[in-house]
């Protein structure tokens, strides 16, 4: 039964708002609770509250504990490489040769995507580490780091001596290893 907001329940449900009964003062006798302004959201409910399993852990000032840095970075790292070899995966299944001419004749196999990826999202950590350490812009910067990386990783693909559909392989790997490293190693930065 749903309050109506001057402290006597409704007849009419709201699935969204319930009456608390849950603290003393809010404890219904003879149908009427027993103090005013007791009806929450049900979405504050702890049993219905998600966002306590999606939010990073925060220490007294509000910055994101260093537990919780490593573990979205680790998600991150394990986000990315999935991202490269789905990619790998579709077009290897789309008939791209994946194989790329420079030095003479270079296959991309799904183990060498896999593992460029994840050295790739280790360096990338490394340096945010690093910048975390010294400096206060440490977020900005990587950023543009990050970002300046990724467009210069996108000329030996576009340009390289491979088929069309290697390229898009290619292509797309890059940009969905880097979207999902800048994004979210950006948002396991600290705050500026």
């Amino acid at each position: 039964m749903a309050g109506t907001g001057n402290g006597t329940p409704s007849a009419k449900r709201n699935d969204s708002n319930f009456l608390c009964g849950e603290r003393p003062e809010c404890q219904i006798s003879s149908g009427v609770p027993r103090a005013t302004g007791c009806v929450y959201n049900v979405a504050d409910h702890p049993v219905f509250n998600w966002s306590i399993f999606m939010s990073a852990e925060t220490n007294s000032v509000g910055q994101a504990s260093a537990g919780s840095r490593v573990r979205n970075r680790l998600i991150a790292l394990v986000a990315a490489v999935a991202a490269a070899g789905v990619i790998w995966l579709i077009g290897n299944a789309a008939g791209a040769a994946l194989v790329v001419k420079q030095n003479g004749v270079t296959e991309i196999t799904l183990a060498g995507a896999l593992v460029s990826t994840l050295m790739a999202g280790l360096a990338g950590w490394g340096l945010l580490a690093l910048l975390e350490r010294f400096t206060t812009q440490d977020r900005k910067i990587w950023t543009y780091v990050a970002g300046a990386v990724l467009l210069l990783s996108l000329f030996p693909t576009v340009f390289a001596d491979a088929t069309n559909g290697t390229r898009v392989t290619l292509t797309a790997m890059h940009l969905a290893v880097g979207a999902v490293l800048i994004l979210l190693f950006r948002r396991s930065a600290r705050e500026a």
